[in-house]
């Protein structure tokens, strides 16, 4: 059997670090409420099919991000393991805008150097035989 192996499309987000001093307009941001549990205070936010209660609150030092479809909450050590910065920021807070063909090769060629430089850049397919 061969396999081929492909790599995720990137998609964006934005993202913002919660901080007692951004707490209110984190708040406003995201509909959502500050609020008080026995950890401390907190952002209770409207996600996107959450697993856990955890994942609804954001508390100082987490992550809040907005993507295509709605609100996600991260905490740091997961946000710095599925995130890095974004080599170029597409149409207006939404990936799947349309885009011109000017910007579609401007992001293919920072995205291309941003792969060259961590090494991740396949120039054939990765085939595995049996």
């Amino acid at each position: 059997m061969k396999t081929v192996r492909y790599m995720r499309k990137p998609f964006y987000v934005d993202t913002v670090e919660v901080t007692a001093e951004n707490r209110e307009e984190v708040a406003t941001w995201t509909g959502g409420e500050i609020l008080n549990d026995k950890d401390g205070w907190y952002i209770k936010v409207d996600v996107i099919k959450p697993m856990n209660q955890r994942q609804t609150k954001a508390y100082a030092g987490d992550y809040i991000l907005k993507g295509s479809t709605g609100f996600k909450v991260f905490t740091k050590a997961a946000f710095d393991v599925s995130f890095r910065p974004a080599p170029s920021k597409p149409a207006e807070n939404n990936s799947r805008s349309p885009r011109g063909a000017k910007d579609r090769a401007k992001a293919a060629m920072a995205t291309k150097r941003s792969s060259e430089k961590l090494g991740e850049l396949h120039s054939e397919p990765y085939v595995e035989s049996a």
